[in-house]
């Protein structure tokens, strides 16, 4: 099953929490994708 994120990116603590829920669907064997319209934050993906 593919899982599709789509974080706002306007705050770290929000991006932070996406990295870390797409690192544990990674770990379960699950495909998830990251979509966004961009923010202050976007670099850290």
């Amino acid at each position: 099953m593919s899982i599709c994120l789509f974080p706002n990116m306007g705050y770290l603590s929000e991006t932070s929490r996406t990295i870390e829920i797409y690192k544990a669907l990674r770990k379960q064997g699950e495909t998830p994708f990251v979509a966004t319209h961009g923010g202050t934050y976007e670099w850290v993906l």
